[in-house]
């Protein structure tokens, strides 16, 4: 019985620390703006979208990524491709086989299905493996990268907005992205 109670009160949590996170920005903002003692902040937003697709580091990650996908559909294409010659063959010659023989035959291709489907759902795990030690490194030196930028720059805090969207709003000044996507890109 606690065990629901439990999953319950995780969501709860989790929206609890992201209203806190919200109003610790917005006081920050706040103070920044008005001149009170914090007004030391420089804050700016990158849209990490936009940072993903422009900075050339992550260019040649999704191309390694696009190659290694295209192979998988490759492979899944010519296993598609032999399952439906196996099944045109079998209505081509099914009037002819014998019930055992018929039998037999069904289950064979039943099998060639659930290994196809199998082999589908193992590529897709292994593609976002794939994915993940692609981009790891990718978004080390990008975080490194940001991070110089900051520093050299004097921000405070640089936010990253999702495509979801966590950044509500924010003004022309405080979208960095082009300095951030040029600082990243000069680079090396």
């Amino acid at each position: 019985m606690s065990s629901p109670k439990k999953n319950n009160e995780a969501p709860k949590t989790h929206v609890w620390i992201s209203i806190l996170a919200l109003l610790l920005a917005a006081f920050a903002v706040y103070r920044s703006m008005n001149g009170a003692a914090g007004s030391d902040l420089k804050l700016g937003f990158v849209k990490s979208g936009v940072l993903m697709e422009k900075a050339e580091i992550s260019a040649e990650a999704r191309q390694k990524l696009q190659k290694e996908k295209e192979d998988v559909d490759a492979n899944v294409k010519n296993l598609e491709e032999n399952l439906t010659k196996a099944h045109e063959d079998f209505i081509a010659k099914q009037a002819e086989m014998k019930p055992e023989e018929r039998k037999k035959q069904i289950e064979t291709l039943s099998k060639q299905e659930e290994d196809l489907y199998r082999y589908r759902q193992a590529a897709m795990d292994q593609l976002q493996a794939k994915e993940k030690e692609i981009f790891e490194p990718v978004f080390n030196i990008l975080n490194a990268r940001i991070a110089r930028f900051a520093k050299a720059e004097g921000y405070t805090i640089i936010w990253g907005t999702l495509s979801e969207g966590n950044i509500l709003y924010g003004t022309e000044a405080s979208d960095i992205t082009d300095k951030v996507v040029a600082y990243v890109n000069a680079q090396k």
